[in-house]
């Protein structure tokens, strides 16, 4: 069964905070799928498998 979440970087938040907590999530077993941007923030869809 896939699960699946988006990630995305809040506007004031800093990259290397962002990249902590994607880095986090890939440690979890998330696996990046897509990613895109929406003006000022980066979104990522993360997919893990059960």
């Amino acid at each position: 069964m896939e699960n699946y979440t988006f990630l995305k970087k809040g506007f004031f938040e800093s990259i290397n905070k962002f990249e902590e907590k994607l880095n986090q999530k890939v440690r979890e077993g998330w696996k990046v799928i897509n990613f895109t941007n929406d003006r000022h923030s980066l979104i990522v869809l993360l997919e893990r498998i059960k």
